[in-house]
């Protein structure tokens, strides 16, 4: 299924051109990748890109050296820094935001994060911060290897058994793809402070053939015939975890993860993103949140 999102544009090889190999999973998301409903034109929005690499270190070492203005004053203490504020703090992402990427004529903002927390995330919903943003529909530009793509599949059926718990018995489609959405939005601080109010709608109803296409493969699958408690048996590690400390809530389970991560995630960015790129940004996003009021 995801070699069918696999992109071999001669734009994405504009963008990953621009960037040290080492690359091991590559996407684009959101309003900049995909039409959505309320944007009259995706191409004038940033568009995001997130990068797994399997060395950080190194990564980040050749990335400086090629494009050291993308970062912000932090690079000055060296790519192990860089590296380190990466995997330790916030979601285990380390991104470089409001980048003008000369060759392709986009703003572009990218993440960039490990293998190994890539695939944590996917499984266990560590963060449910990247495994978030693949809930929904994306641009594959790095296909991934054979374990990637396993996690990548995990975190569909996940998404999918979390969904279904929170709806009633009967549903439409529309209405699971609502709240499979909303998943990674649950506890996030920014949609009640920053973020455009009909977002969860807006990406939906925007790509919904996206959407069925993305779920087609496992909404056909056997799993979805599980009992109440074989689904709740097969949820992420940290959302069990996080459903003895709620009451059994799913819903309170999966938000206290997006809530904690986002937060982090969030004041991450400060630091990496620079003060005055952030104010940008955050002005940015709150002039979305006003006009959608």
């Amino acid at each position: 299924m995801w070699n069918r999102l696999f992109s071999t544009t001669n734009f994405s090889r504009t963008i990953l051109d621009s960037f040290p190999s080492g690359i091991a999973f590559a996407f684009a998301y959101g309003s900049g990748a995909f039409q959505q409903r309320g944007h009259a034109d995706a191409r004038r929005n940033v568009l995001d890109l997130v990068f797994a690499v399997e060395n950080p270190i190194a990564w980040h070492a050749e990335n400086i050296e090629r494009n050291a203005r993308h970062y912000s004053c932090l690079k000055r203490f060296g790519h192990e820094t860089v590296a380190a504020v990466q995997e330790r703090y916030g979601a285990g992402v380390y991104y470089n935001t409001l980048v003008s990427h000369r060759e392709s004529g986009r703003l572009i903002k990218y993440g960039v994060i490990s293998v190994g927390a890539l695939l944590r995330d996917l499984t266990d919903w560590d963060t449910l911060y990247i495994s978030g943003r693949l809930h929904k529909p994306v641009r594959v530009l790095v296909g991934g290897s054979d374990a990637i793509k396993r996690a990548l599949d995990a975190n569909l059926r996940s998404a999918l058994r979390v969904a279904e718990l929170c709806l009633p018995n009967e549903f439409t489609e529309r209405d699971l793809f609502m709240q499979i959405a909303g998943l990674s939005f649950g506890g996030d601080f920014r949609m009640t402070f920053g973020e455009d109010r009909n977002k969860v709608a807006n990406i939906v109803d925007g790509n919904f053939e996206g959407f069925r296409d993305l779920y087609a493969p496992f909404r056909e699958d056997n799993f979805r015939r599980e009992s109440r408690d074989e689904k709740l048996e097969k949820l992420p590690k940290n959302v069990r975890m996080q459903l003895s400390q709620h009451n059994g809530n799913i819903e309170a389970s999966v938000a206290a993860i997006v809530k904690q991560s986002s937060l982090n995630q969030s004041l991450k960015g400060i630091l990496t993103a620079g003060m005055w790129k952030s104010v940008i940004y955050s002005g940015s996003k709150l002039k979305k949140m006003f006009s959608s009021l």
